[in-house]
């Protein structure tokens, strides 16, 4: 969670918190439109498969880290 990414700070640190959304589509040219759903499932629809994420990043002269959350 994003508390994780605060409990990594030490004193004095800076902490940036972002949120950002990102889509993929699984696709093959090589398959039939049929055998693409089936493989690939909700990854293959047309309009994209997206997925929520949430990332932080500490930062002090000391120590610096970053993660990335998947919602």
């Amino acid at each position: 969670s994003v508390r994780d990414v605060a409990a990594f700070r030490p004193p004095g640190a800076a902490v940036a918190l972002c949120h950002f959304s990102a889509c993929h589509r699984l696709h093959s040219k090589s398959l039939s439109e049929e055998e693409n759903r089936k493989i690939f499932g909700k990854c293959n629809n047309p309009n994209g498969h997206g997925h929520n994420y949430k990332g932080g990043e500490v930062t002090s002269s000391l120590f610096h880290g970053m993660m990335l959350l998947s919602e």
